[in-house]
């Protein structure tokens, strides 16, 4: 099987199509391998079908998420699998939700999960600057989302989708993800008035 894996990855630049039928071979053989989703996925990504890339990538990222360690290796796919997958979707409060859980996997994969701990003692928009670390893809939909008049719903909307997933799904990145946007939508105590990062 990883011969064949190895075939796909090698052919689909110039042969997308016929890295796409082994791809699609061994899904037949085995549907527990994340790397043969990731692989279609990535192949329909690059053909500009989104909507199909997206369900390529969720299914490999539950499928680590569920069987492999979390060791640092698999974080740092982790992060890149959430960061596709964010490109491919429509949706701001969803593209918010998944680039959030890729900066989460990319701290734990560099070893800088310390950050988020530190920024759950800040406040506000300087919490937000400290644990983003300049990921303006993030921060444009972030902001997008504190733009809208029902941010406030929106946060609330969060903590109980971090709620469900912790409680009910056993999602515990899922459940710190929607921790995060909440804290990050919510005006901190004491404001008069919500700022922005420019």
């Amino acid at each position: 099987m990883q011969e064949k894996l190895e075939l796909a990855k090698a052919l689909a630049k110039n042969e997308p199509a016929k890295a796409l039928e082994i791809y699609k071979e061994l899904l037949a053989q085995n549907q527990q391998n994340a790397a043969v989703y990731t692989g279609i996925a990535e192949l329909l990504l690059a053909d500009n079908q989104h909507q199909n890339a997206s369900e390529y990538f969720t299914k490999a990222i539950e499928l680590i998420e569920q069987n492999e360690l979390l060791s640092t290796e698999n974080c740092a796919v982790l992060a890149d699998l959430e960061n596709k997958l964010a490109f491919c979707l429509n949706d701001a409060h969803l593209k918010a939700f998944r680039l959030t859980k890729s900066m989460i996997f990319s701290l734990i994969s560099s070893n800088a999960s310390t950050h988020i701990a530190r920024s759950l003692n800040a406040s506000g928009d300087e919490s937000f600057s400290l644990i983003t670390a300049g990921d303006e893809y993030l921060i444009s939909y972030i902001n997008a989302l504190k733009k809208e008049q029902n941010c406030a719903s929106i946060a609330r909307s969060f903590l109980q989708n971090a709620k469900e997933f912790l409680e009910v799904l056993n999602k515990p990145f899922c459940a710190l993800a929607c921790v995060l946007l909440s804290f990050w939508l919510t005006p901190p105590p004491m404001s008069k008035k919500r700022t922005y990062i420019s």
